[in-house]
């Protein structure tokens, strides 16, 4: 039955091959490529999507945990030696102080800072900051970029000894 159909369809094409014209050419062009769309393209992009909106229900029900052990944070009069020694730097650089805030622990200190500018100024100004002061430790350094006016966003989390 399958060799009798293919037969059918071969002497239909012979029959009408010449006959068509280029408007019905185009017609079963565009009737072919809309059915391979139907069957072959949608129901795999539709798999793809199913598929992503199941992962995405997973992150949603994922929860972090987070530890324990977290220090409490006091604030502290601005007015210390390190804030009055990393003014110069952030002025020399063009960059913009956003927060800063010093954490007094038993052991040492912690300072976290952060500034706004564009890269290269950023760039600048942490390299200063290491020069300047070796001693300090960067714990973290975070950078966020904000797309409409190509800036980032510099968080430092700084650690350093009791003098």
């Amino acid at each position: 039955m399958n060799r009798k159909f293919m037969l059918y369809i071969k002497w239909i094409l012979e029959k009408n091959w010449n006959n068509l014209t280029y408007f019905q050419l185009v017609v079963i062009m565009v009737l072919i490529c809309g059915l391979y769309v139907l069957f072959f393209i949608i129901p795999v992009d539709f798999k793809n999507y199913t598929n992503l909106k199941k992962g995405n229900a997973e992150l949603v029900e994922f929860k972090i945990i987070e530890p324990e052990n977290r220090h409490e944070q006091k604030n502290v009069k601005i007015n210390s030696k390190f804030y009055s020694d990393i003014l110069p730097i952030i002025s020399i650089n063009d960059v913009v102080l956003i927060n800063y805030k010093e954490i007094k622990k038993e052991n040492f200190f912690e300072y976290n800072l952060s500034v706004n500018g564009t890269w290269l100024n950023s760039r600048k100004f942490i390299d200063q900051f290491i020069k300047k002061f070796p001693d300090i430790k960067i714990v973290t350094l975070k950078i966020e970029r904000n797309i409409d006016d190509n800036s980032i966003l510099t968080t430092l989390v700084l650690r350093g000894e009791h003098e």
